[in-house]
């Protein structure tokens, strides 16, 4: 949200509806944002909410919605796992 330069974000694509004309999609932005939408496909979990909402919190005036197609409590985590150790024996 900082949009600061780093080696393991800048090949991350980066679409701003402010910026969009033809030709100029790789530009970037010199304005922070404040609202970030973080959705996860496939599951996800309250320690991934928790560090978010405590980025948010450290930064006054930042908001962050967070959800996944799949929130799974422990015991069904554990299931999956379980799974997945039968389906590679």
């Amino acid at each position: 949200m900082d949009l600061k330069s780093s080696p393991e974000t800048d090949s991350y694509k980066y679409f701003d509806p402010k910026l969009a004309r033809a030709g100029d999609s790789g530009r970037k932005s010199k304005t922070p944002f404040t609202d970030a939408i973080v959705f996860v496909v496939g599951g996800g979990n309250y320690i991934e909410y928790h560090n978010l909402m405590e980025y948010a919190r450290g930064k006054p005036g930042r908001r962050i919605s967070y959800g996944c197609s799949e929130l799974v409590n422990a015991n069904q985590f554990l299931s999956h796992l379980t799974n997945l150790g039968q389906e590679q024996s």
